[in-house]
């Protein structure tokens, strides 16, 4: 007992957290059809009301209908994902910063990643269009062949907006109350970014309305001035964003408002989006489990890359050898 004891306490200052903390990924069935992927293997069903803890590289997959799956995070965070949406976790690192890569190839996915007081979070979603860079957020997106939208409905540091990175390196910053909307056509994107909408909060009517928008969902007069859309004009490779107006309180006498021309989104061109999308996952069919196009391999926080460990090896097993000969 006293050497068990002591494993205990050995374990919980190499971790760097209490033993029996909650330490797992949680996926959980909030509603319909939910079911989960170990790597390539086949896709097992989750009934309703029920929990399973995901490991790296597993995936979580929801069916058709009113399906609703959360995924909840170590560090607090939590991922909604609703109907025919196919989400696969890459990894989850917890440290002084909670690190984790989700691959996104379909679906609608509501992400609030938050953290205990005074820790830091680093989350990365990738599509297969674009990269999407998420530290203390509020939000959702949506995913499909021909569009990416994103709403950000809050940010804890406005220093720390949303970064999403297209596959040709061209970046757009979200803040709290902004929204992209990204519609590809052969190589090329049209990208607009303006503050949130009725109208984009309606593409994620599955999940709850979020309180509080900037601009939109105010206590009285909600959305009854029109929000200004801008669009992004990205140069060098980052997005510069023009002010978006909003409602401010009290009457003010109406003024005459001069009829300006449409604004023109802009074109940026992202590469070829004639990669292949993994299938959706029906239980019992084999799967592949490909990347999605345009992201990069990217080794896990904490964990060394494979040639490193090859190398490391390598040497362990020449010195041993080399001891051998000598006796």
């Amino acid at each position: 007992m006293k050497r068990l004891a002591l494993l205990l306490v050995a374990l919980s200052l190499v971790s760097g957290r209490p033993v029996g903390a909650a330490t797992i990924n949680q996926l959980q069935n909030l509603r319909g059809s939910v079911s989960y992927q170990r790597g390539a293997g086949k896709p097992q069903a989750l009934p309703q009301r029920t929990a399973i803890a995901l490991s790296d590289n597993d995936y979580a997959l929801t069916g058709a209908g009113n399906s609703l799956a959360g995924i909840t995070l170590p560090d607090s965070s939590r991922i909604e994902m609703a109907a025919d949406t196919r989400v696969q976790l890459s990894y989850f690192r917890q440290s002084r910063i909670a690190h984790a890569k989700f691959l996104v190839y379909q679906g609608k996915v509501r992400f609030r990643i938050e953290h205990p007081q005074g820790a830091r979070a680093d989350y990365v979603f990738q599509t297969p269009s674009a990269q999407m860079a998420v530290r203390g957020t509020f939000g959702d997106f949506l995913v499909s062949p021909t569009q990416l939208i994103v709403n950000v409905y809050s940010v804890s540091n406005p220093k720390l907006p949303v970064e999403v990175t297209f596959k040709n390196g061209k970046k757009v910053f979200l803040g709290a109350g902004q929204s992209l909307i990204a519609t590809f056509a052969g190589a090329q994107a049209a990208v607009t970014v303006g503050n949130i909408s009725r109208q984009s909060l309606s593409n994620f009517s599955e999940f709850t309305t979020p309180k509080g928008v900037p601009g939109i969902l105010s206590s009285s007069g909600a959305g009854s001035a029109a929000a200004t859309t801008t669009t992004a004009a990205v140069v060098g490779g980052t997005a510069a964003t023009a002010a978006v107006a909003g409602s401010k309180g009290g009457t003010a006498p109406p003024t005459p408002t001069p009829t300006a021309p449409p604004t023109p989104t802009v074109v940026i061109p992202i590469g070829s989006l004639s990669c292949s999308s993994p299938p959706p996952g029906a239980p019992g069919v084999p799967n592949a489990s490909p990347t999605p196009c345009g992201s990069q391999p990217v080794a896990p926080p904490g964990r060394p890359p494979l040639k490193g460990a090859l190398a490391v090896g390598a040497f362990l097993a020449l010195g041993i050898a080399g001891r051998r000969i000598k006796k």
